[in-house]
């Protein structure tokens, strides 16, 4: 039985040859060179440093199976377009085709160097940069892995510094971007939850270095818990960097003077004019979220002045009763605790003398 042959649609040319590779092979080979191009960029858009164990097994598997599908389409597509060139030679109407043939080859050819290299950077597993393709007329999956099981979600962790380095990062990558006060900004690691805004209590996890010599001035990346405090009360530079985190993320900053200690410095770590280098994670709780509100206990005094009158025969005593009314306020505070108010009621007493004049009759 005659195989199928490929002919493509060229107006007034009925007389012609057509290559030994099937349509299906063709299109099957096109479809997975776009289909491998797709993931790979996928791909490349993780960091190799922040894969979990998870993703990395996926990829174990995935990657290897995409270089050898990438390496057929390929080889496909190039024995298509030979075949294709040799026929345009005679019939110049097929050359647009060879051209677009050779497209899809170019792609499916990076796609396989891509997909060895990704393999070793985030697999962790080496593997031979050349890896013999199958050959032509060996059946291609009419369907390339089209729709592969995804990977698993990737746990993002709100608790502890994990993902924080020991050393100062690079500042010279394109992740960073420059703020308009001349603060540069790279997102490591995104977060999940409330975004910190201006004003807020905050969780942090953190390490400073300063930017001309690498030393480190500060950190509590090893503390067994992070640091708490609130955006209003940290240097301009730092408070800029934490806007718009969320528990989880990491961020890198690079201050300049002017958004950190300026021309004081803060002896004697931090000498004067220096700029710095800080990685920032932010965790949980979630950002904003108020210490419990508690109460408080508060004691009244209070003072009575009294007024008497007395009326007499001959002599008179007066007795006099005096009220008196205190407000007290009293304040309870604590750390976590909340401020409460209290009032109290003060009972003041009061003597009076009074003086009666009367006139009375002797027997």
């Amino acid at each position: 039985m005659q195989p199928n042959r490929f002919k493509p649609e060229v107006v007034n040319l009925e007389d012609r040859t057509t290559p030994a590779v099937s349509p299906t092979d063709v299109f099957a080979a096109i479809d997975q060179a776009n289909f491998a191009h797709d993931r790979l960029v996928a791909v490349l858009a993780m960091k190799p440093d922040l894969v979990n164990v998870y993703t990395k097994a996926y990829l174990r598997n995935y990657l290897p199976t995409l270089t050898v599908e990438s390496q057929h389409a390929d080889a496909v597509l190039s024995e298509y377009q030979n075949l294709l060139a040799t026929e345009a030679t005679t019939n110049p109407q097929l050359t647009p085709y060879v051209g677009l043939i050779a497209q899809a080859r170019y792609k499916a050819e990076v796609n396989a160097v891509y997909a060895v290299s990704t393999t070793i950077a985030y697999a962790g597993i080496p593997i031979s940069n050349v890896i013999a393709p199958i050959a032509p007329d060996a059946p291609i999956p009419a369907t390339p892995i089209s729709q592969p099981p995804a990977p698993p979600p990737v746990v993002i962790d709100k608790t502890t510094s994990a993902g924080l380095s020991a050393t100062i990062p690079d500042i010279t990558t394109p992740d960073f971007i420059t703020q308009p006060s001349g603060l540069k900004i790279a997102n490591v690691q995104e977060g999940e939850g409330t975004a910190v805004k201006n004003g807020d209590s905050v969780n942090v996890f953190y390490t400073g270095w300063l930017k001309d010599t690498g030393v480190q001035f500060d950190s509590n990346r090893t503390a067994a818990t992070p640091a708490t405090f609130s955006t209003g009360g940290v240097i301009a530079g730092f408070r800029e960097g934490l806007i718009g985190m969320k528990p989880g993320g990491i961020r890198r900053v690079v201050i300049p003077s002017s958004l950190g200690y300026g021309v004081a410095g803060s002896p004697p770590s931090i000498p004067p004019n220096a700029d710095l280098v800080f990685e920032i994670k932010v965790v949980l709780p979630e950002p904003g979220v108020p210490p419990t509100t508690g109460t408080g206990t508060g004691t009244g005094t209070g003072t009575g002045i009294g007024n008497g009158i007395g009326n007499g025969i001959g002599t008179g005593t007066g007795t006099g009763i005096g009220t008196g009314t205190g407000i007290g306020n009293g304040t309870g505070t604590g750390n976590g605790t909340g401020i409460g108010t209290g009032t109290g009621t003060g009972i003041g007493t009061g003597t009076g003398t009074g003086t009666g004049i009367g006139t009375g009759t002797v027997n």
